[in-house]
């Protein structure tokens, strides 16, 4: 029995120094950086759409992207969205974030709900949309 004690107490003893020490830190890729960059872009949109801020809205757009979002706003009284990221593409210049939504509009009374897989293009860097290319969250109430 001591012996059992003892040869549990030398293997610990080894093993907790090798499960120590300093672990490798992995940095993330400038693609990665500038993906979660877009994300984020992207829940400010959101969230200035929420509160129908167009000032902040124009602000992470470009011209062409805050035209397609401000041309297919609809009206509503209040409104709930939440955004996943499910996927993205970079394409030299492009970054493409399929984000998957899920929503719901209160307009005079009447609750709307609907959900989608949204693809938003960005430019630049920072990155500022540029177009919604399916699924746009932002035409709701239907």
């Amino acid at each position: 029995m001591k012996k059992l004690a003892i040869v549990s107490l030398m293997t610990l003893a080894l093993l907790i120094p090798a499960c120590g020490g300093k672990k490798e830190v992995k940095r993330p890729s400038p693609e990665a950086i500038l993906i979660k960059k877009a994300f984020n872009v992207a829940e400010k949109i959101k969230n200035a759409y929420l509160r129908k801020d167009r000032y902040a809205l124009k602000q992470y757009c470009t011209k062409e992207g805050y035209l397609t979002l401000i041309s297919s706003m609809k009206d509503f009284d209040s409104a709930a969205i939440s955004f996943q990221l499910r996927w993205a593409d970079i394409k030299k210049d492009k970054i493409i974030l399929y984000i998957y939504w899920r929503g719901t509009w209160r307009l005079r009374g009447k609750m709307y709900e609907d959900s989608g897989l949204g693809a938003f293009a960005f430019r630049g860097d920072p990155p500022r949309l540029s177009d919604i290319l399916r699924a746009n969250p932002f035409s709701n109430p239907l």
